[in-house]
């Protein structure tokens, strides 16, 4: 009930208050638009009562974050890539590694937003900033002995899978619909914690065509940028090449393993590596879909939309890719 209080926006309980029709019509308006009323299956027919609605929501997601990677092991990164990258030094990669402290913990709690929806436990960032002293050093105990033995605990490795539509697009299509998923607090202050280690070195080691996720860029530069350039190479009949690329699912379908080769190419050091590769052991996950909730489904891939640490690793991962097309473009433009 905690989650419909939360996402009602409700801002005042009374003393002893019980659940009541006044909040739960609250949480319906506000998520009006999240109701799913019919889709288009896989195979063109259209699911139209709850039951065949949720399972194709889970059957959607569970193939979505199913891996499809078996060829990038065999992808050699590092000759693909120019040695001139950047890359982080060896004295800039041991500044971040290492066990999470109770200082850090307590220093990304105290900067999450309140009134944010819990994860599968319910627990609420109010409830961990109100009993902080007595549960933060016991947490980071249990964070401690995680890193070491390589899972997660259970509530840790779980996520609540919620649907937000994208505008002015059919709802009929689970393709246009966008994946958040609610994790638990105890879970986003770890992935905090190393999300805000990585973004501290980021600049190092990103180029300055890159104009998204981190603080002071505008991503309306890019654009800004092609309007300076493209008069420019029309009047000096110039042959230029642009390339939009349009990712499908960008977040949701990024393998794994090519997120962990992509932290070693710019030299990120084994404790980094260790806890990003802990982050998705044996992740699960459920779908919330017209207040009914699926069965389990494994990830096998993805950055989570709603994990802190999420848009940092796939930063990383496309500067990777960008390099990697710009290197073709050239070479193949020079023959």
């Amino acid at each position: 009930m905690e989650g419909l209080l939360i996402r009602a926006r409700a801002r005042w309980i009374g003393e002893g208050e019980k659940p009541s029709k006044y909040f739960c019509n609250l949480e319906n308006r506000h998520h009006i638009s999240k109701k799913i009323s019919s889709l288009i299956k896989e195979d063109g027919t259209e699911a139209s009562s709850n039951d065949e609605i949720v399972k194709e929501v889970r059957a959607f997601y569970a193939k979505l974050f199913k891996s499809r990677e078996d060829h990038i092991e065999n992808v050699d990164l590092e000759t693909k890539l120019n040695i001139d990258s950047p890359k982080l030094t060896a004295e800039e990669a041991i500044l971040i590694e290492g066990k999470i402290t109770y200082e850090e913990a307590s220093t990304v709690l105290k900067n999450m937003k309140n009134n944010k929806s819990p994860g599968s436990d319910g627990f609420t960032i109010e409830f961990f900033k109100f009993f902080w002293r007595d549960i933060g050093y016991f947490l980071i105990k249990s964070i401690s002995h995680s890193f070491d033995s390589g899972h997660l605990s259970i509530t840790q490795r779980e996520g609540l899978i919620t649907c937000i539509p994208k505008p002015g697009k059919s709802k009929k299509q689970l393709k246009n619909w966008r994946p958040i998923t609610l994790l638990n607090i105890s879970y986003k202050i770890v992935s905090g914690c190393i999300a805000q280690r990585i973004k501290s070195l980021l600049n190092k080691i990103t180029s300055t065509d890159q104009t998204g996720f981190l603080p002071g860029n505008f991503i309306g530069d890019n654009i800004r940028l092609l309007y300076d350039v493209l008069p420019e190479a029309n009047e000096i009949k110039k042959k230029e090449i642009m390339i939009l690329i349009d990712f499908e699912k960008a977040f949701d379908s990024i393998a794994w393993s090519f997120i962990t080769k992509s932290l070693k190419i710019f030299n990120f050091k084994d404790d980094i590596v260790r806890w990003v590769r802990l982050f998705d052991n044996q992740v699960k996950s459920r779908c919330i879909v017209n207040n009914t909730v699926s069965d389990w489904f494994i990830l096998e891939r993805g950055c989570r939309q709603g994990d802190p640490i999420s848009p940092y690793l796939f930063l990383i991962a496309s500067e990777i890719l960008a390099s990697m097309t710009a290197r073709t473009v050239i070479s193949k433009a020079i023959k």
